[in-house]
């Protein structure tokens, strides 16, 4: 079920306020996790919540940056005693991609629209 909240400004808003229920994912296409600050927030309620969390981004460096940044607000979460969930980012290149590197001459890195994915599973028991 998708659901939509516009009382709330945004999903984290939502479940604190008990408008809503945890999602089971957050899915964000060319998400930026490290280059907008308003992820460090999102990435803490769905470690407390244990929400899976699925991305994807357009150059391979930024999926590097982007799992820098989860483990960044994880431990900073946990040593200020807060119960979060950890995991490890699973990386892998979306067998969905477009074809072909974006036509960007400036950046000759790995660079594909929608083509570095990461899923970061906190609701995965680690101990079935």
């Amino acid at each position: 079920t998708i659901t939509w909240e516009p009382e709330h400004a945004t999903w984290q808003d939502a479940l604190g306020s008990g408008a809503i229920e945890p999602p089971d994912l957050l899915f964000a296409p060319n998400a930026g996790v490290a280059a907008y600050p308003a992820w460090k927030n999102a990435i803490f309620v769905a470690a407390l919540a244990r929400v899976t969390i699925a991305t994807s981004e357009y150059c391979e460096w930024s999926v590097e940056m982007e799992v820098d940044t989860y483990k960044m607000v994880l431990q900073q979460a946990q040593q200020s005693g807060y119960d979060v969930a950890t995991a490890s980012p699973n990386r892998f290149l979306n067998p969905f991609r477009n074809p072909g590197q974006r036509p960007f001459p400036w950046n000759l890195a790995p660079n594909l629209s929608n083509g570095f994915c990461t899923i970061l599973d906190f609701a995965e028991d680690p101990d079935p």
